[in-house]
């Protein structure tokens, strides 16, 4: 059998080689378009050549993923693994085991959700051990409605709390705090810190509307640190407080924004703000690290109240660090009801429309360079632009963050934790833009590091 796959489709037919094959012989397949079976196929093909177990193909590297792949048929899937064992074993090649996910097809997708976000597959906190705070109590930041949960006392330094928000849009609150733990879970697989989540329902009156929240863990000791957000650091390269500095370059403007927030600005704040040594490259590093999975799963709304460094109260001369990735809620279709996605998938528009969406998909930072045809960089050029003219600073980092990236793993977990929450439609959806991005990102980084 032959299979080519470019992430999106996937073709399956016969192969012949031979003369009367090539010159005579019509040969007949199937033209797939599923970015999910298409993902989970690239993966089982990548292992089997990979390993050099495909006959009559040489073993090939796969550091370069630049395009459709073909090759014969492998080896048997490996039996008597359990699914849940692919994130973390190896076969005897030392590659992961990813190639067992689409074996286990109909087993990862048991029983999928028929509503846009089953809220009866969420799960719901107990009566009682907890106390949500409301912002009057308990002061946070940020449009998005939300309160603080806390398990006992919020003033201990060893209290177990949460930032417990709600979605913002007026129709799809649900569906946005989903969006946000699965962006937030598959950080949880990367080489990045991330804060960590639940995706929860609070007990409501039978009768009253679901309450479901994204929780996201706070990880400040409290009267032992404290989080300086990145407008912070700003106002001290100037001397100014935050609201001088957003008023004096106008950054409400989103192009101005850009403009002021170039990785280079970044890279000199940054310099001048942390201590040489293990401090700044520590902090370069997870700043690097943030704008290249923002590239990954293209959050838009990364901006200077959404990132920040960690410092301690109790040892003035302990190393900051750069605080785990908190707030990103924003992109994977998130804005797009399951009607919309419908009537785009019966259109037949499904591939198009995934890759215009990636390439659409901006963020806060800027390259510094002017723009094109009047629109600000995209999270692709910004990659690009790091890998080329910052490498010592953030492109190296960047690029072996991306080489990390470990995509069959990635969709497995996402079809394991929620298949029951959301529909196979909106998932398809957001696996394809998922792989689109990784594929871009991996190009970028082979091109500009060969």
């Amino acid at each position: 059998m032959c299979v080519v796959v470019d992430g999106a489709r996937a073709f399956d037919s016969s192969a012949n080689f031979t003369q009367r094959g090539q010159e005579r012989n019509i040969e007949v397949g199937v033209l797939i378009a599923d970015p999910s079976f298409a993902s989970y196929l690239a993966g089982q093909c990548l292992h089997a050549d990979r390993c050099g177990s495909c006959p009559g193909v040489p073993k090939v590297s796969h550091d370069s993923l630049d395009g459709p792949r073909l090759c014969n048929e492998g080896r048997p899937l490996p039996r008597g693994r359990d699914v849940a064992t692919l994130g973390n074993s190896r076969n005897a090649t030392g590659y992961h085991g990813d190639t067992m996910a689409w074996a286990r097809w109909k087993r990862i997708t048991a029983s999928p959700s028929k509503k846009e976000v089953n809220v009866r597959a969420i799960p719901l906190l107990p009566l009682s051990g907890w106390r949500v705070y409301t912002i009057d109590e308990w002061p946070l930041i940020g449009a998005v409605p939300k309160g603080y949960l806390a398990y006992g006392d919020p003033e201990r330094p060893d209290c177990v709390a949460y930032v417990a928000k709600k979605g913002r849009l007026a129709e799809g609150a649900f569906r946005e705090c989903v969006t946000e733990e699965i962006i937030s879970k598959l950080g949880a697989m990367l080489p990045i810190r991330m804060a960590k989540s639940k995706l929860v329902r609070l007990p409501v009156p039978k009768g009253h509307p679901a309450d479901v929240r994204f929780l996201s863990r706070n990880f400040i000791r409290r009267g032992g640190e404290v989080l300086i957000h990145g407008i912070e650091i700003v106002g001290e390269y100037f001397n100014a407080k935050p609201e001088e500095v957003e008023a004096a370059f106008n950054l409400r403007d989103k192009r101005s924004e850009q403009d002021f927030y170039t990785t280079r600005n970044m890279v000199e704040v940054l310099k001048w703000f942390c201590r040489p040594g293990a401090e700044l490259d520590g902090i370069l590093d997870g700043f690097a690290r943030m704008l290249a999975f923002d590239a990954l799963v293209g959050a838009p709304d990364r901006h200077a109240l959404n990132w920040g460094v960690v410092a301690s109260l109790e040892d003035p001369t302990r190393p900051r660090r750069f605080a785990p990735l908190f707030d990103t809620a924003r992109g994977m279709f998130r804005e797009h009801s399951d009607q919309k996605l419908a009537e785009i998938a019966a259109e037949g528009r499904q591939g198009e429309h995934i890759s215009n969406y990636a390439e659409k998909s901006r963020p806060i930072f800027g390259t510094g360079g002017a723009p094109q045809d009047g629109q600000r960089c995209n999270h692709f050029e910004l990659v690009e632009h790091a890998l080329r003219h910052l490498p010592d600073d953030l492109g190296h980092t960047m690029a072996r963050f991306i080489r990390a990236i470990r995509l069959p793993q990635m969709e497995v977990m996402i079809q394991r934790r929620f298949r029951r929450v959301i529909t196979a439609l909106r998932m398809s959806f957001i696996l394809g833009l998922l792989r689109c991005r990784y594929f871009r990102l991996k190009l970028l980084v082979d091109k500009t590091t060969t």
